[in-house]
């Protein structure tokens, strides 16, 4: 019996994690949801699943939205005790933030409503270089700079990646969020065991549609730091000549 009660907690917990909206019918999504920053004149989707809790077969109506949000389906069948989904999609025309609410019911029982949003943006991202030298440092020694990242367009600016060429070059942050406007401080750090000098390319992937990945060009140099008596071999990745 315990063990029984114990699996209907755990089963009752687990459910309880995924978020629903409505009752009776439900929608297996955040009861606010909001669009990441989305250009002008493109589009941004989600797919929601819909349950229908009835012993019935339903169809399900959706209503309330206008531009620029827009349902795929606006009466969808779901079968008895079943599911189904339909495309969410949101298509600005212009910058600015929009919201609205999506209205739905079953023709035979259950209902509810979906408070959605979204910017609408066109940004242009820069930096304050295109081409960093970090410098020298002693091999398996740190040295580190930085970068500023701009957004000079309208809206909110995502950075969703920031990936290297080279695993000796690292970034502070892999992904954020600029205002327009405003700009981010991107800190850089190099740390190798290999002398001489390397080279890497930072690439940075945002919402911008003109430059959807920004490349910036890495350099630092590494040497060795030998004092005393010399035991062993040098070589070319050790050696400080």
């Amino acid at each position: 019996m315990k063990k029984q009660l114990l699996f209907l907690a755990v089963l009752f917990c687990s459910v309880s994690l995924f978020a629903q909206v409505g009752n009776g019918i439900e929608l297996q999504i955040a009861q606010d949801y909001q669009f990441s920053p989305t250009t002008t004149d493109s589009t941004n989707s989600v797919t929601i699943v819909v349950y229908n809790t009835v012993a019935s077969e339903q169809q399900i109506t959706f209503t309330g939205l206008s531009e620029p949000f827009y349902t795929s389906d606006s009466v969808l069948t779901v079968a008895a005790n079943d599911s189904s989904n339909f495309v969410l999609s949101f298509t600005p025309n212009n910058s600015g933030d929009f919201s609205d609410v999506l209205e739905f019911s079953g023709n035979i029982f259950g209902s509810g409503a979906l408070n959605i949003s979204g910017e609408g943006v066109q940004v242009s991202i820069s930096s304050s270089t295109d081409t960093l030298n970090l410098g020298t440092t002693a091999l398996d020694e740190m040295i580190s700079s930085s970068i500023t990242i701009f957004n000079t367009g309208t809206g909110t600016m995502e950075i969703t990646d920031i990936t290297s060429s080279n695993p000796d070059f690292t970034t502070a942050l892999t992904s954020a969020m600029i205002s327009d406007g405003s700009s981010l401080e991107l800190g850089i750090e190099f740390h190798t065991l290999v002398s001489g000098q390397s080279t890497s390319t930072i690439s940075i992937y945002s919402n911008d549609p003109e430059s959807p990945v920004y490349n910036i060009l890495l350099q630092a140099s590494a040497i060795s730091e030998l004092s005393g008596s010399l035991c062993g071999t040098l070589n070319s990745t050790n050696s400080p000549y």
